[in-house]
């Protein structure tokens, strides 16, 4: 299929590209949520010369090189790539890392330093779900301005991943889980919407503290395998949006 990319988006890149990364990082828990937050990378190709991740198993447990690693050694990690001017640790998940072990996980690393997730490419043909039953129904909490609720499901008996975006977006047909083409697509239309309302990229990142408010809301239950969430976020962030949360929703 082809696109046609939008000025507004494809500028609102460029922008974000030439401004100081904050490398943000902020958790929090209690309640309803646990929650973190990625700042994505604006020069991606460079910071893949990280060399060997941090790799996060389906337990939750850091390792390093294959040796388990402590928050202190992470830390060190990241001093000796600071020192080869790299800015950001790799990160690498297991497969079917849970939703909750990865943000518990992340939530750590970001104390210590900041990351980057590596490898997205291999999770981004994610097998979409033939029912609309699989990811939650409906956000929770309320919406920001310039923010997007991303829903992601998983059907271990089907290995289906289902992805959907709130404010009743659906495809063709009428069906809330979208294929990874579709996720982009309307990702990218959500952000151009955003970007043209606020009167333009100037405008949008003075209104939203350099972009970094303009924030895509992950929202899935604690045992939601890693490929469903990487497969939603290669899509999302090759849109052009600048940040990610990862909300875990506790199941009733």
């Amino acid at each position: 299929m082809t696109r046609t990319i939008k000025p507004t988006a494809s500028l609102l890149a460029l922008a974000l590209a030439a401004l100081p990364s904050c490398a943000s990082t902020a958790s929090e828990s209690g309640g309803e949520v646990q929650s973190v937050t990625y700042e994505v990378p604006q020069a991606y190709d460079v910071i893949l010369e990280n060399g060997t991740p941090v790799k996060i198993a389906t337990s939750g447990e850091l390792t390093y090189d294959g040796e388990p690693v402590t928050l202190s050694r992470v830390k060190e990690i990241f001093a000796e790539l600071r020192a080869d001017e790299i800015e950001r640790i790799a990160v690498l998940p297991a497969k079917d890392t849970g939703f909750a072990e990865l943000v518990s996980s992340i939530s750590k690393i970001a104390t210590v330093s900041d990351y980057v997730f590596v490898e997205l490419e291999t999770h981004s043909k994610f097998k979409r779900a033939d029912t609309d039953d699989v990811a939650p129904k409906q956000f929770t909490g309320t919406l920001g301005e310039y923010e997007m609720p991303v829903l992601i499901g998983y059907s271990a008996a089907k290995q289906q991943c289902a992805v959907s975006l709130g404010g009743g977006v659906v495809d063709s047909s009428g069906r809330r889980a979208l294929s990874p083409e579709q996720l982009y697509d309307r990702s990218f239309i959500w952000l151009d919407t955003l970007v043209q309302g606020a009167g333009g990229v100037e405008a949008i990142l003075q209104k939203t503290d350099a972009g970094r408010d303009i924030v895509a809301r992950f929202q899935a239950p604690p045992d939601t395998p890693w490929h469903c969430i990487a497969g939603a976020l290669y899509a999302v962030q090759r849109s052009g949006w600048p940040m990610i949360r990862f909300e875990v929703m506790q199941q009733r």
